[in-house]
């Protein structure tokens, strides 16, 4: 299963610790002294996708059910940031001078 930012970020990491609000044994393992302990995920989105194939299906429905993630992609994908280099944007504005205020050297 694929899940989807649901906002225009690109890559994005994102540490979950559901077994604090739930008592799913997926969310649950044992400490080193045998009692239990709540489990941390770790999810990657890159370029705004995370694929949870690796991840308990319970932990999917977790996120959809926060609000942290979406089944569908978002309508609008934002560029990345390298993909607008600096001298590729159009400049549209004029750059101010010193004569700015109305002073002239």
């Amino acid at each position: 299963m694929k899940l989807y930012l649901p906002n225009s970020q690109r890559d994005h990491l994102m540490f979950l610790t559901p077994g604090n609000e739930s008592e799913a044994s997926d969310f649950w393992i044992r400490d080193e002294k045998g009692d239990p302990a709540p489990r941390q995920f770790t999810v990657r989105f890159v370029a705004g996708v995370a694929d949870m194939s690796r991840h308990p299906s319970a932990l999917a429905k977790y996120m959809l059910d926060k609000g942290l993630a979406r089944k569908t992609p978002p309508l609008i994908v934002m560029p990345s940031a390298q993909a607008i280099q600096p001298e590729a944007r159009p400049r549209n504005h004029r750059i101010l001078g010193d004569d700015y205020h109305g002073t002239t050297a």
